[in-house]
């Protein structure tokens, strides 16, 4: 997703960069580099983060840095 698009389901949810950051203990500035993506600078902590407040998994909201993982089907 654009990082636009992140911040727009943030606020729809209530929340912002800041809250997350605030919350987590972290930097402002850390949180606006998982959302926009930086390569070197993916917290997984921070993506999880962004992912339950907004209720969208990472691998829709970073497609190229985080794969969704197949759930097992069980067995009956």
């Amino acid at each position: 997703m654009h990082p636009a698009d992140i911040n727009a389901a943030l606020k729809k949810a209530g929340t912002s960069q800041a809250h997350i950051a605030r919350r987590l203990g972290v930097t402002h500035t850390a949180v606006c580099h998982v959302v926009n993506g930086r390569p070197n600078n993916r917290s997984r902590r921070i993506a999880k983060a962004i992912s339950r407040a907004t209720a969208i998994p990472m691998s829709t909201l970073w497609p190229n840095s985080y794969v969704q993982k197949a759930k097992k089907a069980r067995s009956e």
